[in-house]
């Protein structure tokens, strides 16, 4: 049995049409706003971010909790994995906060690492060995590879699962 959906494409060209302008309008206030205040919009941008990357993060643990438990109960599990199918997108939308990262994390300003009052701290100074710049892009690089390996699999799976050609849960 298919339990697949496929929506008519006729329905989804105009709430596709619309998310179009919404997002181009968007796009607009974040120029504006980057050329207005750019720190207040580096940390707008984090916080938005980090509210849609919960949103596909969560989604994707309630699938991996619906492929561990075999259970029928996820009549939800289809919303979840097109959730969790957005960590390419998220990758992409990370890029803002790489290039405003000075102005979210002082400690990823090279001139603060030779300032005296930082290096007299001795708290920043414990943690000098996780808050720097390569240590942060390693973490970066190998949180969104897991993510999106997660994903890629757990998808996977499940077309297989409908398909009959592989695991049964």
């Amino acid at each position: 049995m298919n339990t697949s959906y496929a929506p008519p494409a006729a329905d989804i060209d105009v709430p596709r049409s619309r998310a179009l302008i919404v997002a181009g309008v968007g796009l607009v206030g974040c120029a504006i706003g980057f050329f207005t205040n750019s720190e207040q919009l580096y940390r707008s941008w984090l916080i938005a971010y980090l509210l849609f990357l919960g949103i596909a993060l969560g989604s994707m643990a309630w699938v991996m909790i619906q492929h561990l438990s075999g259970g029928t109960w996820g009549v939800f599990r289809r919303i979840f994995e097109a959730s969790s199918r957005t960590i390419l997108l998220m990758i992409v939308l990370f890029i803002p906060v790489l290039i405003g990262r000075a102005s979210l994390y002082p400690w990823t300003n090279g001139a603060l690492q030779a300032n005296a009052a930082l290096q007299s701290d001795e708290v920043l100074r414990h943690k000098a060995a996780y808050l720097n710049e390569p240590f942060f892009f390693a973490r970066v690089l190998v949180y969104f590879a897991v993510w999106f390996t997660l994903s890629h699999f757990l998808n996977k799976w499940s077309r297989q699962q409908d398909t009959g050609a592989g695991r049964t849960i």
